[in-house]
């Protein structure tokens, strides 16, 4: 447990601050226009938590985390943060294709989504990095 948490709490929590923050913004854009937000604030959060701790741990078991493995590793993070949902939103256009939207605007949403994944594995590629340096800096004050 006590290498689990020496070597995730640094992309745990870059990534749970950037949901939080998230989440923030987008809950005080909703609260200012009058409309009630569908997820409670933390929600996205834990969710991102979840996800996060164990991708990293099994892209980063073997060896020294350098900053390319960094990178990668929070690009994987940002992929599997979008790839539950995107499932979700696949199976329920397909499953009720004659209610609401129509196929058009089905094929459109979910081709947004994928567009928008680029920027969320830049991201994730981006906290990876700044966490690996994060870890690097840790293992170098404790061994001096």
């Amino acid at each position: 447990m006590r290498e689990l948490l020496r070597r995730t709490w640094a992309p745990a929590l870059l990534f749970a601050i950037s949901a939080f923050l998230t989440e923030v913004l987008i809950l005080h854009k909703h609260y200012r226009g009058g409309r009630p937000a569908s997820l409670p604030v933390g929600v996205v959060t834990l969710y991102v938590l979840v996800v996060v701790l164990p991708v990293w741990w099994g892209t980063t078991l073997c060896g020294r985390i350098d900053a390319a493995r960094g990178a990668l590793s929070g690009a994987v993070c940002g992929a599997a943060l979008l790839l539950p949902p995107l499932v979700v939103l696949v199976v329920n256009l397909a499953t009720n294709r004659n209610e609401g939207l129509g196929g058009v605007a089905a094929v459109g949403i979910v081709s947004l989504i994928l567009s928008s994944a680029f920027s969320v594995v830049a991201v994730g590629a981006v906290i990876g990095l700044l966490a690996a340096l994060l870890q690097r800096v840790n293992a170098t004050e404790r061994g001096s």
